[in-house]
């Protein structure tokens, strides 16, 4: 959900799992962002496949919306969901 390009599927995956927030941490979304990207295996080599061919920009949450933040600290994001959904319109 973190790196998607798809607001479809972020929205889907958060009504599926009873996601109301999302806990951004801003700092994965640099120019680094494939590398800052990983954890652990599978995990990693699974995101790198992911990013392969994107450019930061693409990514859903690399710039959400001042409104749908409902608070910020440092390079931290509590992203409201049902904000964030209104904000980019209904898909």
């Amino acid at each position: 959900a973190f790196y998607t390009t798809d607001p479809d599927a972020l929205f889907a995956y958060a009504k599926k799992h009873g996601v109301t927030r999302l806990l951004v941490n801003k700092q994965r979304y640099g120019k680094d962002y494939v590398k800052k990207s990983g954890s652990f295996d599978p995990f990693t080599g699974y995101a790198k496949k992911l990013l392969s061919g994107l450019d930061q920009e693409d990514l859903l949450l690399s710039s959400v919306p001042k409104s749908a933040v409902a608070f910020s600290y440092r390079h931290w994001q509590l992203v409201d969901v049902a904000r964030l959904e209104r904000e980019l319109g209904s898909h």
